[in-house]
């Protein structure tokens, strides 16, 4: 029901979202114009990374979010380093599942990881140092 209410709440606010503050009362506002069924409590926002984001930010935040996933994929850096790769994964199962990015303690995550992960080659040892000169 949270998914299928907030796909309406995208396609209404396809664009640029309804802002990252205003995604509640946006569910709310969906779930009461569907007469949801759902008592209050489970009128909650969409567990789906993706989703929310495309609900908060619309199709900018959304490209945004798949560009900085994906590039290192497209760009063979994922390649270099498997714990890189496997950091990828386990943020793109998670993302499926819940909005990790909505938290300090996913944001931070998140970015610690991928900037630490990002700059070490195979050996541990980032890009610059695997260089044969």
């Amino acid at each position: 029901e949270a998914l299928k209410t907030g796909m309406q709440v995208f396609e209404n606010h396809p664009i640029t979202g309804v802002g990252p503050a205003n995604v509640p009362d946006a569910m709310f506002n969906e779930y009461g114009n569907e007469n949801s069924q759902l008592i209050l409590q489970n009128q909650i926002k969409p567990h789906n990374e993706f989703l929310y984001v495309l609900i908060s930010m619309g199709i900018i935040g959304g490209a945004a979010l798949l560009f900085m996933i994906f590039l290192p994929v497209f760009n063979g850096a994922v390649f270099q380093n498997y714990l890189f790769l496997m950091f990828i994964v386990v943020c793109l199962a998670s993302f499926q599942v819940e909005y990790l990015l909505e938290r300090q303690v996913g944001i931070t995550f998140f970015c610690l990881f991928y900037v630490l992960l990002s700059q070490m080659g195979i050996n541990g040892k980032s890009p610059t140092q695997n260089r044969v000169e």
